[in-house]
């Protein structure tokens, strides 16, 4: 639990953002066409993430994380100064927001070629594969042949997961994403998602995993503390 502390806070907090997300809720904001008008999309897109983080973050106060909720809440600055940037000057908001759009694109594509190229399961290639499918990203003909793939995740890496799963159901879903989406790199994120179980409590990091998995925010940020 929170520090008896802070709970008065928390809740003033948790009830702040929730008449902000009525009154934004309210506006009934519909975005303009994004080919035109891309900063419509980008910025809901960035309003909506940053409630989502809130609440996330908020969660993880509540379950005493005070230092993976700070870690989190440094997503909601970027949000912050990403959008800062977008609407400085209003003469090159359409010129910014294209651009930023096209960076989100490369990122992701690098990030998908990357999960594609540590895939060892025929299920999670295909996964991946409709992902790209889905958001437009061509496959990448340089990538590894399948030839040239490992035949099996590595024993180490099969136990960790293992344990993940038995800690929690949740604890088990995050730690295969990262594994799915990081291979052998993302060990070291699962053995710190590990160590806050054992830290703080299975049931504890199972319910914080599952915040972060429905926010989608998983891919270190409130365990690079651990690492």
């Amino acid at each position: 639990m929170a520090h008896p502390n802070n709970g008065t806070e928390i809740r003033k907090v948790q009830a702040y953002l929730k008449g902000a997300g009525a009154e934004v809720n309210r506006l009934g904001i519909v975005p303009r066409l994004p080919y035109r008008h891309p900063f419509d999309i980008l910025g809901l897109a960035m309003v909506s993430k940053v409630f989502a983080l809130s609440r996330a973050c908020l969660k993880l106060l509540v379950l005493n994380f005070p230092d993976e909720a700070f870690g989190l809440s440094r997503s909601m600055v970027e949000c912050a100064t990403i959008l800062r940037y977008l609407t400085a000057e209003p003469d090159l908001q359409y010129r910014r927001s294209r651009n930023f759009v096209r960076f989100a694109m490369a990122d992701k594509a690098f990030w998908a070629h990357y999960a594609l190229e540590h895939s060892t399961e025929k299920e999670k290639e295909l996964e991946i594969r409709r992902y790209m499918e889905g958001e437009g990203i061509v496959a990448d003909a340089n990538r590894i042949k399948d030839g040239d793939r490992p035949k099996r995740t590595p024993l180490r890496t099969s136990q960790l997961l293992w344990r993940a799963g038995r800690a929690g159901s949740h604890i088990g879903t995050l730690c295969e994403a990262i594994h799915r989406q990081q291979g052998e790199v993302g060990v070291r994120r699962i053995l710190g998602v590990l160590s806050l179980a054992k830290k703080y409590g299975a049931a504890a990091v199972d319910e914080a995993c599952a915040a972060a998995l429905e926010i989608g925010e998983w891919n270190g940020h409130w365990t690079k503390s651990q690492n």
